[in-house]
């Protein structure tokens, strides 16, 4: 019985001594339905695998414990047959700017690959666009319930992804210019989902105002790891959404987002009351959220009652950025000039849905 007691304790101590001195950092956070855990170096990360995953802080790694994302309640697409056609067909084909962890392209990859959560999305570029009109009112779209991550989920205006072509890489020009790269991705894409024609638009109407950098699971299969560059666009423009990409597109002003957001807090389980002393202590009203909704259709308040979901990064720029840009945004873009910081890339870490 000493013998055994012995062996238990000088084994305890060994695994104990070990799991001190092992180099190691979270690279990533497995799926939910895997229950261990697995702790790999940086020089295991760069040899054995083919994606780019090297982080400063475990911020971008790891949940907090005991903390779930709503996002688990949503089931996982674990098939290619079951995913929509044309869906299927822009996943496999379309080739994204995987980037290091300072935004420095390295190799094209797909966008299969470049969601996966399996070993952890590999770090990409993307963009997101905030369209105004003249009115003063922000163009929100409602992704499709065909869209593979975070389907028929709340958002800006567009948000995609830059190919890997010289054009949206941005290399044709002297010096190398992203930015330039990533405003004619955003043309490219904000025809295809919103059918606002390219020739409407050009990079000069795009106002750069930052890049964020965030990791979000839309369901244990699928995630977004994005540097993602924000614009604002003040413009009038034609609408024809295409319904593969976008089922419902709405005008609001702050007051009406800000009934939106409350929904989507109330529906993440924020409780009312909390939202409504937060509101009071801020000045801020309380609103019902009417906006446009399908074409034509005007929501009646009994309508906008339900739960309401944002994507994640929209929300995050939401919270810290939007209200503060909004009051500037008019003819004159030079106004927008004291909120951009085009050198930093804010690390926004982990956002869940």
């Amino acid at each position: 019985m000493a013998l055994i007691l012995l062996l238990a304790r000088t084994s305890e101590a060994l695994i104990s001594t070990a799991t001190r001195s092992a180099p190691c950092i979270h690279a990533f956070v497995l799926p939910r339905r895997t229950t261990s855990v697995r702790c790999i170096s940086i020089s295991d990360t760069i040899e054995r695998s083919t994606d780019v995953r090297l982080f400063s802080t475990t911020n971008f790694l790891q949940r907090p414990r005991g903390s779930a994302s709503s996002s688990s309640s949503r089931a996982a697409t674990t098939s290619a047959t079951a995913f929509d056609p044309e869906q299927a067909r822009l996943f496999e084909e379309e080739r994204i700017i995987a980037v290091t962890f300072d935004d420095k392209p390295i190799k094209a990859i797909s966008k299969r690959n470049g969601h996966r959560n399996q070993k952890g999305p590999p770090l990409h570029r993307a963009f997101s666009v905030f369209l105004f009109d003249t009115l003063g009112r922000l163009l929100l779209q409602k992704r499709a319930a065909a869209k593979i991550t975070f389907p028929s989920t709340w958002t800006n205006t567009c948000c995609s992804h830059p190919l890997w072509t010289q054009a949206e890489l941005g290399d044709d020009v002297q010096p190398n210019d992203p930015v330039l790269g990533c405003k004619r991705a955003a043309i490219r894409k904000l025809e295809q989902e919103l059918g606002i024609p390219s020739s409407s638009l050009a990079p000069s109407d795009f106002t750069y105002m930052n890049r964020i950098h965030y990791i979000s699971d839309s369901n244990p299969e699928w995630g977004e790891h994005e540097i993602d560059y924000i614009f604002l666009v003040r413009k009038d423009v034609e609408l024809n959404p295409n319904l593969n990409e976008v089922s419902e597109t709405r005008y609001v002003d702050p007051r009406e987002l800000r009934g939106m957001i409350r929904r989507a807090e109330i529906n993440r389980g924020v409780s009312r009351e909390y939202l409504l002393a937060e509101e009071a202590a801020a000045g801020t009203q309380r609103v019902g959220g009417r906006g446009e909704g399908k074409v034509g259709e005007k929501r009646t308040e009994e309508e906008e009652v339900g739960p309401v979901q944002f994507t994640p990064w929209c929300r995050a720029i939401m919270e810290k950025w939007l209200f503060v840009w909004w009051s500037d945004v008019g003819e004159d873009a030079k106004a927008l000039e004291k909120h951009r910081d085009v050198k930093r890339i804010f690390r926004i870490g982990r956002v869940d849905p």
